[in-house]
């Protein structure tokens, strides 16, 4: 499926690596494009509560102003059975490949039985302002929206 972006939107989803993974680089896939749109790809690790913690990676600047894949170097090693949270950042309102809904876990919240799906935690900031170092979740950025699929290259 797709998901079109939105100037200032930060969306993460969870991913738990089966194993080892050594990554040389992230992509997205472009499908829709925007005149001077831009992405950032970023990883964040996981508080004790599994929650995203602490900013592993933040890529450099994508562009998404021409449709295909969209690489960004990033050096970063992946341990087996630890949550991390992949995201995207957008300048503006190109559209990226996403997940299908039931290819991604769902957010527990805390806030008992859930009648929706609950995909991605997203957080609006400015597209110029560095993606925050440590998180601070917040129950209210969790959003049933699908994640964007994000793909990660072994070095």
């Amino acid at each position: 499926t797709t998901l079109a972006g939105a100037a200032g939107r930060l969306d993460l989803f969870p991913f738990v690596p089966r194993g080892e993974v050594v990554l040389d680089a992230l992509a997205v896939n472009c499908t829709t494009a925007v005149a001077s749109a831009l992405a950032k790809l970023v990883v964040y690790g996981s508080d004790a509560f599994g929650r995203p913690d602490a900013l592993l990676a933040e890529t450099a600047t994508v562009d998404l102003s021409t449709t295909g894949a969209k690489f960004a170097t990033a050096s970063l090693t992946l341990l087996p059975g630890q949550i991390y949270w992949l995201g995207v950042r957008h300048s503006s309102t190109a559209t990226l490949s996403a997940w299908n809904t039931q290819c991604t876990p769902d957010i527990n919240g805390g806030a008992g039985i859930q009648t929706t799906a609950r995909k991605i935690l997203r957080r609006t900031l400015t597209f110029a302002t560095a993606a925050p170092a440590t998180w601070g979740f917040l129950s209210a950025e969790i959003n049933s929206a699908t994640a964007t699929a994000i793909w990660l290259r072994q070095a």
